[in-house]
C-alpha cells in the first residue's frame, strides 16, 4: 500500500500510473464494477515504476460531486481523493491508500450506486424554481 505522503511526493507518477490503470482496468461499463485484487495492485505498482521512468504527467478532470452523494459522504477519503479524481480514479486511489473497495466493502457485500454529480442536482433544483415560479403566477391571474 502507498502512504499519502509518498502519493504526494510522487504525485505527477501517481498521476500517470491511475490514468493508465484505469485504461487498461476499466475499460468499459462492466469491469468498472468488479472486484479490485492483489493483480491490480502488482499492475498499479508495475505502471507506476513506468511512469517514473518515463517522467510523464497528466492530470484527468472530474466534475463537482454532490456532498449527499451516497460514497462521498460513507467513504472520506475517498471523497478526498474524488475532489481531484473522476470516480474509478478516486476508488483506485482510495484502495490503494487504505485497501477498501468501495464497490466491493466486504467479500459478501457490494455497494453500487450512481454518482450524483453537483450540477446534476444544480439543474433538478433550477427547473423546479421554474416549476414553482410558472405554477405561482398562474394563481395570481386567476388560472
Amino acid at each position: 500500500m502507498f502512504t499519502l505522503s509518498e502519493v504526494l511526493f510522487d504525485w505527477r507518477y501517481f498521476e500517470v500510473a491511475v490514468v493508465r490503470f484505469a485504461e487498461i482496468v476499466f475499460h468499459n461499463t462492466v469491469s468498472w464494477y468488479r472486484r479490485l485484487n492483489l493483480r491490480d495492485r502488482r499492475l498499479f505498482t508495475t505502471l507506476l515504476n513506468e511512469a517514473k521512468d518515463t517522467c510523464l504527467d497528466f492530470t484527468p478532470f472530474s466534475g463537482e460531486i454532490w456532498k449527499l452523494d451516497f460514497y462521498y459522504s460513507t467513504y472520506t477519503g475517498y471523497a478526498k481523493d474524488h475532489d481531484f479524481y473522476s470516480r474509478n480514479y478516486a476508488r483506485l486511489l482510495w484502495w490503494l491508500e487504505s485497501g477498501e473497495d468501495v464497490y466491493h466493502p466486504t467479500p459478501r457485500r457490494s455497494d453500487f450506486h450512481k454518482e450524483v454529480l453537483f450540477s446534476t442536482v444544480q439543474a433538478r433544483l433550477a427547473a423546479r424554481l421554474v416549476a414553482l415560479e410558472v405554477l405561482n403566477s398562474g394563481t395570481k391571474y386567476g388560472i
